[in-house]
């Protein structure tokens, strides 16, 4: 059973601490995680399909010296792209959402049914969209800015989907105090995130590379149908991600909870001196 820390703890603790909880919520997060993966990976192997179609389309029109059909199919791939990379934002936020929910309840020692963590996640849902185009905007705006802008930013933002549940508030608010828990551990949250990720992406890429093998002795990626390579492909990574998914949320509410621990512990040490006399 895991027990929330009482003080804050050493970079090497908070991930410690973070797969504590990623251990004690994964059973709640498993079907969620697994619908998710699912999701992910029929959007994926989609897309993959629509982009065989559409080279296949172009490289006919191109024979043919037909432009214009060329274009349109060029064109509507790009709409296609943008409808898929809007549907996955609108899925992926509200995946996450439920995920953040189910780990936050495990670190409080509370459990509840998959459909009311989704209907939790539903009411959080508008403000998670405002928040990640605030999010996203500021990004974005900061990187064209020398790139170091959008570093800091996302540095001192980061937090805003932890603090939604652990603070229960909404998107913008979230973004506010993120904003404030990391004042003074800028570094020290992005470290810790940092390693996070590498060590998921270092893990991704194993899973891609015994993917890649699997395919080889099954004999499928020697064959030139992009279909059953998509189809394999997107069956071994949809396995990878449901173990994948809870784990980022895991540690971004390790880190929050922990600079909350620092930021009420300095708050009392400072009410602690102004009481003493002068």
């Amino acid at each position: 059973m895991y027990t929330k820390p009482v003080a804050p703890l050493p970079i090497g603790g908070v991930l410690d601490d973070a797969i504590k909880l990623y251990r004690a919520s994964f059973g709640r997060c498993f079907v969620l995680a697994l619908i998710g993966a699912v999701l992910f990976g029929v959007i994926g192997l989609y897309a993959a399909l629509k982009l065989q179609g559409t080279v296949a389309g172009v490289a006919a029109g191109a024979r043919a010296q037909d432009p214009a059909a060329a274009r349109l199919l060029f064109g509507n791939m790009i709409g296609s792209f943008i409808g898929i990379y809007l549907v996955v934002v609108l899925i992926s936020t509200l995946i996450y959402l439920g995920l953040f929910a189910h780990i936050n309840d495990a670190a409080l020692g509370v459990s509840r049914g998959q459909g009311e963590v989704l209907g939790a996640a539903l009411r959080k849902l508008p403000g998670a969209i405002i928040a990640t185009i605030i999010f996203g905007v500021a990004i974005g705006v900061g990187t064209l800015l020398l790139v170091i802008p959008g570093i800091y930013l996302w540095g001192k933002m980061e937090l805003w989907l932890p603090s939604m549940f652990v603070d229960d508030v909404g998107g913008i608010e979230a973004i506010g105090r993120s904003w404030t828990a990391t004042a003074g551990n800028w570094w020290r949250s992005v470290v810790i995130l940092s390693v996070a990720l590498i060590i998921l992406v270092v893990l991704e890429l194993l899973g891609g590379i015994i993917g890649a093998l699997v395919m080889g002795v099954m004999g499928v990626a020697h064959t030139a149908d992009l279909v059953n390579v998509a189809i394999a492909s997107t069956a071994i990574r949809s396995v990878l991600y449901v173990a994948i998914l809870p784990a980022v949320p895991a540690v971004m509410l390790a880190i929050y909870n922990d600079l909350k621990l620092r930021r009420e512990g300095g708050d009392l040490a400072a009410r602690v001196k102004s009481m003493q006399p002068a």
